[in-house]
């Protein structure tokens, strides 16, 4: 079988213009990739949600398959999980029975209160040290702090000191 320089051009063309119809309409494409859970001790469902979630938004996934992705990032136990839930018929939908959304039976499911506990006490002690630099410190104190109040239900005022105390002086 000869190589047709015309046909490879016409499959060229028409790739080309299929993608600029998809970007142009907005459409669903995969610029990074998801990642998996499993429930392994070393995971937190937390940070696999928020990094499910800013690749939804990257990858510009609609809110009807956004559960359907996630469904397919789940591996091990987290999968067994999954399969044995019915209803499931979105991801996180306002206004939706919280039986049909898998963001919230996943955090149901996999949030540990030891692995919690273990985040407050790594915030309670953080401080900074002798040759870190206050961005590091910084980021480590915000990843510690979204971690232990998700919800930001603590006061500005208290997060502000916290913070402050853990600088060098």
């Amino acid at each position: 079988m000869a190589f047709d320089a015309n046909a490879a051009n016409a499959l060229t063309v028409a790739l080309t213009n299929l993608n600029t119809t998809l970007v142009a309409k907005g459409g669903e494409r995969k610029a990074v990739n998801y990642l998996s859970f499993s429930e392994r001790g070393d995971e937190d469902i937390n940070d696999f949600i928020t990094e499910l979630e800013k690749a939804f938004a990257v990858n510009r996934v609609v809110d009807e398959r956004k559960h359907l992705i996630a469904s397919s990032c789940l591996k091990g136990i987290a999968a067994n999980f999954y399969d044995g839930l019915a209803g499931i018929t979105n991801w996180n939908t306002v206004g939706q029975a919280a039986n049909t959304q898998l963001r919230p039976a996943l955090i149901t499911r996999f949030w540990s209160k030891a692995q919690a506990t273990q985040y407050y006490n790594q915030y309670l002690a953080l401080k900074q040290v002798p040759t870190q630099m206050v961005d590091d410190y910084a980021n480590r104190f915000l990843e510690l702090k979204r971690k232990v109040d998700p919800n930001n239900n603590t006061p500005v005022a208290y997060v502000v000191l916290k913070f402050v105390q853990g600088l060098l002086p």
